[in-house]
């Protein structure tokens, strides 16, 4: 990777440089920071896809010529940490159609689900769209529709009580209401503002209607924002040096302190708003610039377990909190191995999680190259343990779960997991006119349930395969998505060895059109309309113009 900067007005083979032409040149990574552009010329690769369309929100119309870029997320991001100062980033244009492709994409091996996400960004003529996707290496085609709504932006200042700029700091929109429907939603953005030197900062592909901002800068507390709306140019975010909580963490029984250990101090309120401590020599524990509000404190550790109620409190006026007491101990741990009920050979990364009664996971583990795993930090109770998805093995992972009951400190070993083997349904999917339809979803279960079979996605060539189903029993695929949909296919049996080449016809589903009103029969605009069918499968939902 070679990376160069360049001043804005510098001259490059005679050209003079800006993002724009950059882009267009360079197809690449481009990071613009005050006055100067940093490339990166290399991104990394894979065999991944993602392609779609873009069209209007008003009419549905395709749009032509529209930027389209997606951008790799940190998914190891946490809520106390900075945001990344730069990000990879494939850069493409709708074509006349609106269709626009991104190739080479990487990809995350499938146990490894929280990897390789990634934001797509669609924007023309002041509208944008954003969308979340997620390819692995079992399905590596994603085909999305990103929809243009109108949008505006924020601007303004982020200053400290004296009035002087806070440099540096992160704004990001944190929620939305629709202005039409006043409904609170996470509102997909793409974007967070970095504060320049003098205090400024400017948020765009807003969707019209009321955010709220988080912004965050070292030595201040975190802020959230009054909800302030798309267009406003002068927003004036102020932030305060906060309260603070200090405590001691000390080990049961000994009451010696409990050097090295990892608390979370987390707004009960506010996801966004965690601190991250650990405690020092003495087990004294510090967490300062902490906004107004109400806070629980848990424990971040593997091992360790925290003894009683999460302690809990309040912050008001920038108070400082202390006297607080935290007793932990040896959490119990369970442990085992993961291997292949006909061969016997060892299964890796299969993701294992202890429950409790409740439902609720309290820890997980993975296997190792060897099949070995292990649970750590369990409170005394009782848990149910169970594997994850294995690809090539049966699904319906809870036929095989394990029930065991802990106390404080206790090992229990040679857990085992003799993992079945899975058949496979492979097909093909077209349409009426036998021309392959990728990117639909196709899925399959048996009739009876017990969590047989999966969902997948159709290659570009309309090939799928249906995984995880046990030996002799009835299946049924259904294929939709992408407008298409079509008759339920099965039952079929899948014997010992699974079945090749089913074929699954699909066509253009059909089109429910009308007209949304209030009892006066004036248009009612942006209203939701779902269409719910009989059989209670899938609802579909769609929103007025």
């Amino acid at each position: 990777t070679v990376e160069t900067t360049v001043s804005q007005s510098e001259k490059v083979d005679s050209v003079e440089t800006s993002t724009e032409l950059v882009e267009a040149i360079l197809e690449t990574t481009l990071v613009v920071t005050q006055s100067t552009l940093k490339i990166k010329h290399t991104l990394p690769k894979g065999p991944g896809v993602i392609k779609g369309t873009v069209v209007w929100h008003a009419d549905g119309g395709p749009v032509p010529d529209a930027k389209v870029w997606i951008e790799m997320e940190d998914v190891h991001l946490h809520a106390y940490d900075p945001y990344p100062e730069e990000r990879a980033r494939w850069i493409t244009q709708s074509d006349a159609e609106g269709k626009f492709r991104f190739s080479n994409i990487p990809v995350a091996p499938t146990q490894e689900y929280t990897k390789n996400r990634y934001t797509v960004v669609a924007e023309k003529k002041g509208a944008s769209a954003v969308s979340r996707v997620q390819i692995t290496d079992d399905e590596e085609l994603e085909v999305i529709e990103l929809e243009l709504h109108p949008t505006g932006s924020i601007a303004g200042v982020v200053v400290d009580k004296s009035g002087s700029p806070i440099p540096d700091a992160i704004v990001t929109p944190f929620r939305h209401t629709d202005e039409a429907m006043r409904r609170q939603a996470s509102g997909a953005t793409s974007t967070w503002a970095k504060v320049d030197g003098e205090g400024h900062f400017i948020l765009t592909n807003l969707i019209k209607g009321e955010w709220k901002l988080t912004v965050k800068a070292p030595g201040f507390a975190t802020l959230l924002s009054d909800p302030l709306k798309a267009g406003e140019q002068n927003a004036r975010l102020e932030l305060s040096e906060g309260g603070s909580v200090t405590g001691k963490i000390v080990y049961s029984g000994s009451n010696g302190p409990a050097e090295g250990i990892a608390l979370l101090i987390e707004d009960t309120e506010h996801y966004d708003n965690h601190i991250r401590v650990v405690s020092d020599a003495e087990g004294v524990f510090t967490a300062t610039a902490l906004a107004d509000g109400d806070y629980r404190i848990s424990l971040d550790d593997k091992v360790q377990v925290m003894l009683g109620e999460a302690p809990e409190f309040t912050i008001q006026d920038e108070n400082d909190v202390d006297g607080i007491k935290i007793s932990i101990t040896m959490g119990a741990m369970v442990s085992g191995m993961v291997y292949d009920m006909d061969s016997g050979a060892p299964l890796d990364s299969v993701l294992m999680d202890a429950r409790t009664r409740n439902g609720g996971s309290n820890q997980k583990g993975r296997s190792t190259s060897a099949g070995y795993y292990e649970i750590t930090g369990l409170k005394a109770g009782t848990y149910t343990i169970r594997r994850g998805w294995k690809a090539g093995y049966r699904h319906g992972e809870d036929r095989e779960d394990k029930s065991v009951t802990l106390t404080m400190g206790q090992v229990v070993e040679h857990l085992d997991f003799a993992v079945p083997k899975g058949l496979s349904i492979k097909g093909y999917v077209v349409d009426k006119d036998g021309n392959p339809v990728g990117g639909v979803r196709v899925s399959g279960g048996s009739k009876t349930g017990g969590g047989e079979g999966e969902t997948v996605t159709t290659k570009e060539d309309g090939r799928f395969e249906v995984r995880g189903f046990s030996h002799n029993v009835d299946v049924f695929l259904n294929a939709s998505g992408l407008g298409y949909a079509g008759p339920q296919v099965g039952p079929i049996n899948t014997g010992e060895e699974g079945v090749d080449e089913v074929e699954i016809v699909v066509e253009r589903g059909s089109i429910i059109e009308g007209v949304v009103v209030d009892e006066r029969g004036g248009i009612v605009k942006e209203a939701y309309v779902s269409a719910n069918p009989a059989d209670g499968k899938k609802q579909i939902t769609a929103r007025a113009t």
